[in-house]
C-alpha cells in the first residue's frame, strides 16, 4: 500500500483457484506467492466487501478512500498476510474487454469484489 504518485498502489498476490477436496484452493501465480504492486484509480474504483471488512467499514460498498485507509490499517496490524487476508476478484482498466487481463505498468485497478473473508 502506498506510493508517491497521484495514484495509490496496492499489492496483489495474483493467481487462480483450483478445485480441491475441501473446496476451492488459491494458487499464487508466482513461485514465491509475492505480491505485485498495481496502481489503483481511486477516482473510479468501485469496491464491494463482505464479512468482517464490511462490518469494520459499516457498509458493503465503501468509498475508495475509506477502503484504502482500512487496508492500510490492516497492513499495519499484519492482517493482510496468508490465509487471514481477504481475497478479491478484480478488474483493471484494460483497453480490451478481456475480463482476465492481468495488470501491467500502465493499468489501474478499477473494481474489487471480495470473494473470501479470510477469517
Amino acid at each position: 500500500m502506498g506510493g508517491e504518485s497521484p495514484d495509490a498502489v496496492i499489492g496483489l498476490v495474483l493467481g487462480w483457484y483450483r478445485c480441491g477436496d475441501t473446496g476451492p484452493d488459491f494458487v499464487p501465480g508466482s513461485a514465491t506467492g509475492a505480491a505485485t504492486n498495481v496502481l489503483v484509480d481511486s477516482a473510479h474504483l468501485k469496491v464491494v466487501v463482505g464479512g468482517q471488512l464490511a462490518s469494520r467499514l459499516g457498509t458493503r460498498t465503501p468509498s475508495a478512500d475509506k477502503f484504502l485507509d482500512q487496508l492500510a490499517r490492516m497492513q499495519d496490524k499484519d492482517e493482510l498476510k496468508g490465509r487471514k487476508a481477504p481475497q478479491f476478484y478484480f478488474r483493471i482498466d484494460a483497453v480490451s474487454d478481456d475480463v482476465n487481463a492481468m495488470p501491467d505498468d500502465g493499468s489501474r485497478v478499477i473494481y474489487l469484489y471480495q470473494i473470501t473473508d479470510g477469517a
